[in-house]
């Protein structure tokens, strides 16, 4: 990503916390921001090349588009008069800080860059940071982080934060058989779509990349 794609994702985020929640909780938000603003910016998404956007900026994108997909899930939701018992701002702040965790603690990021050059080749790009201490799943740790901002959350948010994952965590299966409203499942299904587009916008890159080396020595 160049840095002006990073600017500008980053630039959005502010605007949705600008527009879509209170005074009081954007403030508190914009704090958070600023704590972890390199990080923000320079962290991946994931730490292989076959999973998504596993290069600086990638977690950022990757928020950015979850938000985005997410709106758009609840306006189909919305539509089949589906989205009681929570609201826009809710969806938008649980999209917003899903991932979270995956920026680490408050003084140590959740990955560094592979330096081993035969991990790298296998796509490998990052690993996990040694100095980060004590196993926390990514949305536990998501939410943690809130409550060192003193950010609270509704309980739609808490959940939508929490079970992010779906099904791909086996613990999540009885929230999602007893569930309130369908706002985790939006973020669910907005932040695996997601992924899944990312995915697949990295096999088309490679693709045309391939193509365009066969191209180069045609008739050669």
């Amino acid at each position: 990503m160049t840095p002006e794609e990073i600017k500008k994702n980053y630039d959005k985020l502010e605007m949705y916390s600008k527009h879509m929640f209170t005074p009081e909780r954007h403030k508190k938000v914009m704090a958070m921001f600023k704590h972890f603003e390199h990080r923000m910016i320079v962290s991946p998404a994931s730490s292989r090349k076959e999973y998504h956007n596993a290069w600086p900026g990638g977690w950022l994108t990757h928020t950015v588009e979850v938000i985005e997909n997410a709106a758009k899930l609840y306006k189909v939701w919305l539509e089949l008069d589906a989205a009681g018992g929570f609201t826009l701002n809710e969806i938008i702040f649980a999209a917003m800080f899903h991932d979270w965790g995956k920026l680490g603690d408050m003084k140590h990021s959740y990955y560094v860059p592979q330096k081993s050059e035969w991990h790298k080749k296998r796509g490998m790009m990052y690993t996990f940071n040694p100095k980060l201490v004590g196993y926390m799943k990514v949305p536990v740790r998501s939410l943690y982080l809130l409550q060192e901002f003193d950010i609270k959350v509704t309980k739609s948010e808490y959940l939508g934060v929490m079970l992010a994952d779906g099904m791909f965590d086996e613990i999540n299966k009885a929230y999602f058989n007893n569930m309130e409203n369908n706002l985790p499942l939006i973020i669910h299904h907005a932040d695996h779509m997601t992924t899944r587009i990312e995915k697949e916008r990295l096999t088309k890159n490679n693709e045309d990349t391939a193509d365009s080396f066969k191209n180069l020595f045609k008739g050669a």
